[in-house]
């Protein structure tokens, strides 16, 4: 009778984490909202031409680019990011170039100065 009851309990208990171990798929294509708010603003004495955003997924996949345009001193520029990262490509009248990564928070404003050496950037 022990036998058996042991069996059984095994049985059970194989049963049991067969299904534990199907049910825990992680096959779930819905996206997340992910939604970030960004603020550009050139403190720049001299405009940023043809500013390119690429936007970059969690395993620094680049997935959307985008071209800004230019942006005049004091001029800011407002865009949502549906993607953790974003990367920026910028050239100004004097010929300079600069790029520069940011990480963005979701349902939070980052607010980034662009000044060419000086970028500063912070979260509302």
């Amino acid at each position: 009778m022990k036998t058996k009851l042991t069996y059984l309990l095994m049985i059970i208990m194989t049963m049991t984490m067969a299904l534990a171990f199907t049910s825990c798929g992680d096959d779930d294509d819905s996206p997340v909202n992910t939604i970030a708010n960004v603020e550009v603003t050139n403190i720049d004495d001299s405009t940023i031409r043809d500013l390119r955003v690429v936007h970059v997924n969690n395993d620094n996949e680049p997935v959307k680019r985008e071209n800004l345009g230019d942006i005049a001193p004091g001029e800011t520029y407002r865009f949502t990011s549906e993607y953790p990262k974003i990367y920026f490509m910028i050239a100004t009248t004097s010929g300079g170039a600069y790029t520069a990564n940011y990480e963005l928070v979701v349902g939070k404003t980052t607010k980034i100065n662009l000044d060419l050496g000086k970028t500063t950037i912070w979260m509302d």
